[in-house]
């Protein structure tokens, strides 16, 4: 499990399972329902020692809005949903 406590700050928490590789096992981190998904990317880069750019959340295929919080995205991810990254050479970058 990532530990993203320090960001952790103001709002509900939210759980979410997030995949950085295909493959790979979903880990399980608890974000404030206000931050919002680029932030969140950016930890995650931070965390994985990653250039922010190659984080790409994306959930049944669709990429997240950047501007949008975690809170008005809980809905869609639902209790089952796993935020996945998007390969950046599928993305463009």
């Amino acid at each position: 499990m990532v530990d993203l406590k320090q960001v952790v700050e103001g709002g509900e928490r939210i759980r979410l399972k997030i995949r950085m590789s295909p493959g790979q096992e979903p880990f399980v981190i608890e974000a404030p329902s206000n931050m919002t998904v680029e932030k969140l990317e950016t930890m995650l880069a931070k965390k994985f020692s990653r250039n922010p750019q190659n984080i790409r959340l994306t959930l049944r295929g669709q990429v997240l809005p950047r501007n949008a919080t975690i809170g008005e995205i809980a809905e869609m991810i639902g209790t089952d949903g796993i935020l996945e990254n998007l390969p950046t050479h599928i993305y463009g970058y």
